[in-house]
């Protein structure tokens, strides 16, 4: 049997952490980065400051309480982490807590980590960004972004419940050099957006929409797909947008 990165990296995971409890973090706008972010009067500053507390290996809760944090998240080596906001979540609830700088990424999975993203707010360039065998899960996340979602090298990244898509740009989504994109989920975006194409998929890339229920009105291409796969939406969903650009070696079902 052929052992891939992504069973190594959760072989791995699960033979160093199993036996040990989940920790949980807690940043907050009135908090301190020397804290330990261990509770919620010791909580830290940054989400990355919570982050770099984990040790390789070993898995985390981070709760982030509301505010804008203008950073960008980078989760890397190991680490197992969720980061959220507030435990229910409206896509009001979503806009209390927001992630992300002008023109950068909000929140990077990558390097065989393990990520899970809910009840908050991306902006950016690129809103949640995965690459180099990492797995990255995401739920009730409300995007202000050029890219809602992009992976690359090999990664994997499945939504499920909702998500809120709210500025347009490139593409909601964007899959490439051998990554895995599963979309699960209630996608809503907002009428009358402009996007190169609402998914492009490339290099080998697979773009899962089998199990999404889009719910949007688009200027833009439906996809661009170049030696990559894609499988649209059950009926009666279908991707937004008009006209399509399928290049050598794609395959759309």
């Amino acid at each position: 049997m052929k052992i891939t990165g992504y069973l190594l990296a959760i072989l791995f995971f699960w033979a160093t952490s199993a036996a040990a409890s989940p920790s949980l973090l807690y940043v907050s706008k009135s908090g301190n980065d020397k804290n330990d972010c261990a509770s919620l009067s010791t909580p830290c500053l940054t989400i990355q400051a919570a982050v770099d507390k984990v040790p390789f290996g070993s898995e985390a809760d981070i709760s982030v309480g509301p505010g804008v944090y203008a950073e960008a998240v980078n989760v890397y080596y190991w680490r197992a982490i969720t980061i959220h906001g507030p435990a229910l979540c409206s896509e009001a609830d979503a806009s209390t807590v927001v992630v992300g700088l002008p023109g950068g990424t909000a929140i990077t999975s990558q390097d065989h980590a393990i990520v899970g993203v809910s009840c908050l707010t991306v902006r950016g360039a690129t809103g949640l960004f995965s690459r180099q065998l990492a797995i990255l899960d995401y739920f009730s996340v409300r995007f202000l972004a050029n890219t809602a979602v992009s992976l690359n090298s090999n990664s994997i990244a499945s939504c499920s419940e909702i998500i809120w898509v709210r500025s347009g740009g490139t593409s909601v989504f964007l899959a490439t050099s051998g990554s895995v994109l599963n979309v699960s989920c209630n996608v809503q975006v907002s009428d009358g957006l402009s996007f190169t194409a609402f998914i492009i998929v490339g290099d080998r890339a697979i773009g899962n929409l089998g199990g999404a229920a889009v719910v949007a009105s688009i200027n833009g291409q439906q996809w661009i797909v170049s030696n990559g796969t894609l499988q649209t939406p059950a009926s009666p969903y279908v991707i937004p947008g008009s006209g399509t650009t399928e290049l050598s070696g794609a395959v759309v079902y």
